[in-house]
């Protein structure tokens, strides 16, 4: 037990794991940005063949009641029938692009959080950063210092086991 408070987590070892963690959120913010471009140009494209084939149903639809619609009641009627068909098809694919468009409305703000996220753990690469450059003769960048705490925390991890097996054991 005294052992252990002596390897109690310093405030390198904490500004460590955040840079750590800075590392893996920014991996995870990048992946994210190429997931979101990936869904907004998916969107977009989607959006322009609805647009398009939304012209086209219109064009159709106008096309339809000159020529056919003067004819007679039951072309009239079959005409009505496509019309609500195409209708809420239309209001289908709209009901699509508002879902998508909440979609990318929330991956949006997840990646601002992200981007956040990032903007708070800049500070512990700047102390890391610091710190390499204070000592060059033992960092020659950031990951000399990540990786001496990695080696310090498995030399800890192994001296408070054998405290702990020297002295239950």
């Amino acid at each position: 037990p005294a052992m252990a408070a002596q390897f109690s987590s310093s405030p390198i070892d904490t500004k460590l794991i955040y840079v750590q963690k800075y590392y893996e959120t920014q991996e995870a913010l990048e992946k994210e940005k190429e997931t979101f471009k990936t869904k907004e140009a998916i969107f977009k494209r989607k959006e322009n063949e609805l647009r398009e084939k939304d012209l086209k149903i219109q064009e159709s639809l106008i096309k339809f009641s000159k020529c056919y619609l003067e004819d007679n009641e039951v072309k009239r009627h079959k005409a009505e029938e496509k019309r609500d068909n195409e209708t809420k098809e239309i209001l289908k694919i709209n009901q699509n692009i508002e879902e998508m468009k909440a979609q990318l409305e929330e991956i949006k703000s997840k990646n601002d959080e992200i981007e956040e996220q990032v903007s708070q753990m800049q500070i512990y690469e700047d102390i890391l950063k610091e710190i390499a450059a204070k000592h060059p003769d033992e960092y020659n960048d950031i990951g000399d210092i990540i990786s001496t705490h990695k080696s310090f925390a498995v030399n800890a991890e192994n001296l408070l086991q054998r405290s702990i097996n020297a002295e239950y054991g």
